[in-house]
C-alpha cells in the first residue's frame, strides 16, 4: 500500500529539484558562454610609396680646430671676442704688442748662425780628416807588414846567437813588483796591451833593469820622432831597435786613425746637423709668431670660440717661464766633448708659450657606428640629413668609414629585427661632415643621422606596429575576419620600412584588414570587434 506524500513534503522535493536544475544550468552557461570579443583598432592595408631610411645618432666633434699661442713677455693690447661667440672669417680675434720678443728673435738667429757654422766646420773636417784616414789605414798596413818581417829576421838572429853561445839570464832585479809596474807604464803609454807585453819580453831577454826600461821607453815616446838610441845600452841589435820602432810608429799611426775616425764619424755629424736644424726651426717659429701677433689673431674660417684663455692689458707668463734661456755655445760645447744627450739638446730649443685661444672652424662632424647588418647602407660621399635636438636640419656627407671593425656595445636598432636586440657586437666607425652648421649643432652632444636608402612606389603597406615576430612563425600579423568577427594569424613577408611603415612582399592583398597594434595576450582565433576611432 503506497503511502502518500504530504503537500509540504512534496514542495520541498520541487524546490531541491528547481535549485538542482538551476544549478546544472548556471554551470553549463559558464562553461559554454561564448568569449567576450575584445575591442581592437582595425586598420586597412593601404598602398603608396616608401623610401627605406638609415637611421641612428651621432656625436658631433670637431673637424678643424684652430689653436693659438702667446710667448712670454707679449702684452695683450684687445681681446674681442668671449667664449661662444660666432665668428666670420677675417675677424681679429685679439691684437699684442710684440716688443720685448725683438731680442730673443735675434737671439735666436745668432743661436742658429753659430749652429750652422759649427755644422759647417765639422763637415769640412771631417771630409779632410776621412782623406787622411785613408792614407793612415794604408801606412797602417805597411807597417805591420814589415813588422811581420822583422820579427822573422830577428827570431833567426837569435836562434843563430843562442846556436853560438850559452842563453843569457836576464838581470837580476827584475823581480814580479817591478815586472807588473812595467806592464802598466806600457799599457797606458802604448794603449796596446799585446804590444806591451811583447816589448816587455823583448826588453827583459836583453839583461836590462826595469828603471832603464821604462826611461827608454819614456824617452822615445815623448820624442818628436822615435829616438831609438837611448837602448844603445841594452845590447840590442839594430834589427830589434827597428822592429820596436816599426811597432812604436805602428801604435802612434793607430791613435791618430782613431781620432780621424771620430771626426769623420756620422752619428756626430747627424748630431750637429739636428742641431742646426732645431735652432732653424725654433728661430722661424718664433718669427711666424711675431709676425702673427703683430698682425693680430686672424679667424681662418668662420666658426664660433672654444676658449679664451687671456685678457687685454695682461702680459704673458707661462707656467714654465723659469726654464732658462737657449746657450748654443754650451750645447756645442757638450757634442764636442762627446757629453751630450739628444732629447735634452731638442729640449733646450722649445720655446715658453701657453695655449691663449681656441678656436672651433666649420664645418664640423658627427662620429656614429655602423653595424654588420647596415654595412651595407652607408658609403663614401653619400648625402644625408643631420637633425639637431631643437629639430634643425642639416645637410651632411660621410667622409669616413673605418677600415677595420672594433668592439662596440650593443643596443637596439631601429633597422633591425623588430622585438630583438643585438648583444655586444663589432661595428665600423662612420663620420659626417656637418655642411653650413650653426651653433644650434654643439661638440660633445649628440644628433639624429637619416640616410634615405631605397624608395619602392605603389606598394602594399602596413604600419609599423602591426608587425609580430617570433621563432616559429616569423613576420607575422593579425588578420581581420569581418565575416566571423575573429582574429587570424597570418605570416607575411616584409620588404622595405620607415619610420611609419612596412612593405608588404607576401601574404596580405590591398582588400584585407588588420589589427593594428596587437596586444601579447592576442590569440589566433579569438573575437573581435572594431574599436570606435
Amino acid at each position: 500500500m503506497n503511502k502518500k506524500w504530504s503537500k509540504k513534503k512534496k514542495i520541498t522535493v520541487a524546490i531541491i529539484i528547481v535549485a538542482v536544475l538551476a544549478l546544472l544550468a548556471a554551470v553549463l552557461y559558464i562553461t559554454f558562454k561564448p568569449e567576450d570579443p575584445i575591442k581592437t583598432q582595425i586598420v586597412d592595408v593601404t598602398s603608396g610609396d616608401i623610401t627605406e631610411t638609415f637611421d641612428t645618432t651621432a656625436i658631433v666633434q670637431s673637424a678643424n680646430q684652430g689653436n693659438f699661442a702667446i710667448f712670454d713677455g707679449v702684452v695683450v693690447e684687445s681681446v674681442n671676442v668671449r667664449v661662444g661667440d660666432s665668428i666670420k672669417k677675417g675677424d681679429v680675434l685679439a691684437t699684442f704688442d710684440t716688443t720685448s720678443l725683438n731680442t730673443v728673435l735675434n737671439e735666436k738667429r745668432t743661436a742658429y748662425n753659430t749652429a750652422l757654422d759649427a755644422y759647417n766646420d765639422y763637415l769640412d773636417n771631417s771630409y779632410a780628416a776621412s782623406q787622411q784616414l785613408t792614407q793612415l789605414e794604408q801606412q797602417a798596413a805597411d807597417l805591420e807588414n814589415e813588422i811581420i818581417a822583422l820579427e822573422a829576421i830577428v827570431a833567426q838572429e837569435k836562434e843563430d846567437s843562442q846556436n853560438g853561445a850559452a842563453q843569457e839570464t836576464p838581470a837580476g832585479d827584475v823581480d814580479a813588483a817591478e815586472l807588473e809596474e812595467l806592464k802598466t807604464a806600457l799599457k797606458e803609454l802604448l794603449g796596446d796591451n799585446a804590444l806591451a807585453d811583447r816589448i816587455i819580453e823583448r826588453l827583459l831577454a836583453e839583461n836590462g833593469s826595469v828603471t832603464q826600461m821604462i826611461s827608454a821607453i819614456k824617452s822615445i815616446l815623448s820624442a818628436a820622432s822615435f829616438d831609438m838610441s837611448s837602448l844603445s845600452s841594452m845590447s840590442m841589435s839594430a834589427n830589434e831597435q827597428l822592429l820596436l820602432e816599426k811597432e812604436l810608429q805602428l801604435v802612434q799611426v793607430k791613435v791618430q786613425a782613431a781620432a780621424l775616425a771620430a771626426q769623420s764619424n756620422d752619428t756626430l755629424k747627424d748630431v750637429y746637423k739636428t742641431i742646426s736644424d732645431s735652432a732653424y726651426e725654433s728661430y722661424e717659429l718664433l718669427a711666424e709668431q711675431v709676425n702673427a701677433l703683430n698682425a693680430g689673431w686672424i679667424a681662418e674660417e668662420d666658426g664660433f670660440v672654444r676658449e679664451v684663455n687671456i685678457k687685454a692689458g695682461e702680459t704673458i707668463t707661462s707656467a714654465n717661464s723659469t726654464t732658462p734661456s737657449l746657450d748654443i755655445s754650451s750645447i756645442l760645447a757638450s757634442v764636442t766633448s762627446g757629453d751630450y744627450d739628444i732629447a735634452s739638446i731638442l729640449a733646450s730649443f722649445a720655446d715658453q708659450s701657453k695655449k691663449g685661444m681656441v678656436v672651433e672652424y666649420y664645418p664640423l662632424e658627427a662620429k656614429f657606428e655602423i653595424s654588420k647588418h647596415d654595412i651595407s647602407k652607408i658609403y663614401m660621399d653619400q648625402k644625408v640629413t643631420v637633425t639637431t635636438a631643437d629639430g634643425k636640419e642639416f645637410s651632411a656627407t660621410v667622409n669616413y668609414i673605418s677600415a677595420v671593425a672594433e668592439g662596440s656595445a650593443g643596443g637596439l636598432d631601429i633597422n633591425s629585427i623588430m622585438g630583438s636586440a643585438s648583444g655586444a657586437s663589432n661595428t665600423l666607425t662612420a663620420k659626417v661632415v656637418i655642411e653650413d652648421a650653426d651653433r644650434s649643432v654643439i661638440i660633445g652632444l649628440d644628433v639624429d643621422v637619416t640616410a634615405k636608402l631605397e624608395t619602392k612606389k605603389n606598394v602594399l603597406l602596413i604600419p609599423v606596429e602591426s608587425i609580430q615576430y617570433d621563432n616559429e612563425t616569423g613576420f607575422y600579423v593579425f588578420k581581420y575576419d569581418e565575416e566571423n568577427k575573429i582574429v587570424v594569424k597570418t605570416p607575411v613577408v616584409v620588404g622595405i620600412s620607415d619610420d611609419k611603415y612596412y612593405e608588404v612582399v607576401e601574404g596580405l592583398t590591398a582588400s584585407d584588414k588588420i589589427v593594428r597594434a596587437p596586444t601579447m595576450t592576442m590569440k589566433d582565433g579569438q573575437s573581435a570587434v572594431p574599436a570606435e576611432k
